[in-house]
């Protein structure tokens, strides 16, 4: 998507083009560290990890 501008993926449809596009994915990507981090945690407090 950095490279080609045009092709925006899953979420194209959004409106505002490459920068919203950029935006969203760039949020997407900050809740999914956020899960898996917290998703850790838990399970480290379970004693289902190290």
């Amino acid at each position: 998507m950095l490279i080609d501008h045009d092709c925006t993926g899953l979420l194209g449809w959004l409106p505002g083009g490459f920068d919203v596009v950029l935006v969203a994915y760039t949020a997407v990507l900050a809740v999914g560290v956020l899960l898996t981090g917290r998703s850790y945690t838990r399970a480290k407090a379970l004693r289902r990890r190290d």
